[in-house]
């Protein structure tokens, strides 16, 4: 009998959702298609012959904020 997903684990949920990002990647990379992902702080583009293209440090944006240094809820 298969879990319900709100009944995975963290552990579980993350195995899934790395399971299914490098089924999709395959999927695109076959197809043709260039695909996006980030290591080690920086973002890169995996052509489908095998060039991969580093496009640059992953910026991280700003938490918005309420002028007292917490996060606003909105």
């Amino acid at each position: 009998m298969m879990k319900n997903v709100a009944d995975l684990s963290l552990e579980e949920l993350e195995q899934l959702a790395g399971e299914a990002w490098s089924n999709a990647a395959n999927e695109a990379l076959a197809k043709g298609l260039p695909i996006t992902g980030s290591q080690g702080g920086r973002r890169f583009c995996y052509h489908p012959g095998g060039r991969i293209e580093d496009l640059g440090p992953v910026e991280t944006p700003e938490p918005a904020s309420d002028g007292l240094g917490s996060r606003s809820v909105a």
